[in-house]
């Protein structure tokens, strides 16, 4: 195995790791949160925090370009250019968000005394300045991490991810007994400064140039990353509007404790989701420096990539309903069917926005970044239409199947629309449908098992240890799995360092 430097797969690995820190990490967080503090202030917290997020849009579609830029300069080698890429991209972010803040707070206040009421609106006020205080560090160290993810070092910006977390969770533990919600929102200011330190000093030490405090604003060159960034931002803006309408609307339609449940349902999704995105991100800044300097046919690792995110995903979602209800008993204390029926709705709208990963991947990479939008833009219209009309039909459960129904239709359109350049198409092979079949008897096994016959001890312990073991073996054994190293080989920059 090569080092975790420069290679599709290195940053493969890295990211991966990421991920199963992140999720095992979390896991034990919301878990110890919803025993101390309980599921209606986890519900407040989440809404806060979704509703400050959305005005990340100030930073993320320049601090994503950062990435792109950066690995093209790299490929022409011009060091002054890449500190210009970063110095002129975090000071405009630095400066945006001290001006912009100030005026964003009465904003989040009146949103917040629509969703809320009394005690839980009073909670909301208490932590919102602290959320924007996390907000503001988050911003800045996101410009420093997607340097480093230019210089194809996401090996770097896993570790200091992990660590950060690592942190958070042990002042979650320190100071939440001593402050209740508050000690949760000064756990998360210490590890987003920790966080922007920690990615400063490394990318001093991943890239040379950048080890002098002087700044190099260039005007010239943010013009430059102009129509990139202002796509990523737009796509940014559509993506980050879905996680605080959706949880203001769970809070509407269901209250302060459905929209907790609904974090920790969304959560359990996202992470076990996050597996495979974040591999699949690795492809973004290679795709990027190659993209001007060679002519590589990416339809073989596109059709490659999709079935195994395919059979991967069948595998990863099938497993999260099987064992959803044995993480209720474990974060709720019992079998808690809302946050079940969560779990499943949510796992087929995010299956099929798994599928539409490698098409989106590939556009940020080589520059396409218009389809990105346009996949986001259905997300958005769909999602508040369908989450209000049908939540006024079926309350919190509405707004849940509007969310996913967005995420399907959005999904179809980007798989459907993907442009291969020699015209394969992708079939699935005899294997994957053992697996989709065994997947199908154990989920609806898992789901009426308990309906009709209350919580059998026997059945239960088959259902959350063995079914998903035969998935894993049926999963591993798919021929896919063996292809896929072959046709990372095969292209020419597998081995090339950074």
């Amino acid at each position: 195995m090569s080092k975790l430097t420069g290679t599709i797969t290195g940053n493969a690995i890295a990211m991966f790791f990421q991920a199963f820190a992140s999720t095992f990490i979390l896991f034990f967080l919301y878990l110890y949160i919803n025993r101390i503090l309980g599921l209606d202030k986890l519900g407040v917290w989440s809404v806060v925090m979704a509703i400050t997020a959305g005005s990340r849009i100030i930073d993320i579609g320049f601090s994503v370009a950062v990435t792109k830029f950066v690995a093209a300069s790299r490929a022409s080698q011009d060091n002054l250019k890449i500190k210009k890429i970063i110095d002129s991209t975090s000071m405009l972010i630095f400066f945006v968000l001290i001006c912009l803040l100030p005026f964003l707070f009465p904003i989040f206040k009146f949103i917040l005394s629509n969703i809320f009421q009394d005690n839980y609106l009073s909670l909301a006020y208490e932590i919102l300045p602290y959320a924007l205080v996390t907000l503001f560090l988050n911003a800045l160290a996101s410009c420093y991490q997607c340097a480093m993810d230019g210089f194809e070092r996401m090996d770097f910006t896993a570790s200091i991810n992990i660590a950060g977390q690592m942190l958070f969770i042990i002042m979650v533990f320190i100071l939440v007994p001593l402050f209740d919600l508050r000690g949760l929102v000064f756990a998360q200011v210490f590890q987003s400064a920790f966080l922007l330190l920690s990615s400063r000093f490394f990318l001093a030490y991943i890239f040379s140039g950048y080890r002098s405090l002087r700044m190099k604003f260039s005007l010239e060159t943010l013009k430059e990353m102009f129509s990139y960034g202002l796509n990523i931002q737009f796509i940014n803006l559509l993506q980050l509007l879905q996680d605080p309408v959706t949880k203001s609307l769970m809070a509407y339609f269901g209250g302060a404790s459905i929209a907790g449940m609904y974090e920790v349902a969304h959560q359990a999704i996202y992470r076990a989701r996050g597996f495979i995105v974040q591999i699949n991100y690795a492809v973004v800044p290679t795709i990027a420096r190659i993209s001007n300097s060679q002519n590589q046919d990416t339809d073989s690792l596109y059709l490659k990539n999709l079935h195994l995110i395919f059979i991967w995903g069948i595998f990863v979602f099938s497993s999260l309903m099987i064992l959803s209800g044995a993480l209720s008993r474990v974060v709720v204390g019992f079998y808690e069917h809302q946050l079940i029926t969560m779990i499943y709705i949510l796992s087929i709208g995010w299956g099929f926005n798994l599928l539409a990963a490698p098409a989106y991947y590939l556009y940020m990479g080589d520059g396409r970044i218009i389809k990105n939008t346009q996949f986001y833009s259905i997300v958005a219209v769909l999602n508040p239409i369908l989450a209000v009309f049908l939540g006024s039909f079926f309350d919190w459960k509405g707004v849940v199947l509007g969310y996913t129904l967005s995420l399907v239709f959005s999904s179809l359109w980007m798989i459907f629309t993907f442009e291969l350049k020699n015209n394969e198409i992708f079939f699935l092979k005899s294997r994957d449908f053992i697996l989709l079949i065994l997947s199908f008897i154990f989920i609806s096994i898992a789901w009426f098992y308990p309906l009709v016959f209350g919580e059998g001890f026997s059945i239960t312990i088959f259902l959350n240890l063995f079914s998903p073991i035969i998935l894993l073996m049926v999963t591993w054994i798919n021929p896919a799995n063996m292809e896929v190293r072959n046709i990372f080989k095969n292209l020419k920059f597998f081995n090339e360092k950074a």
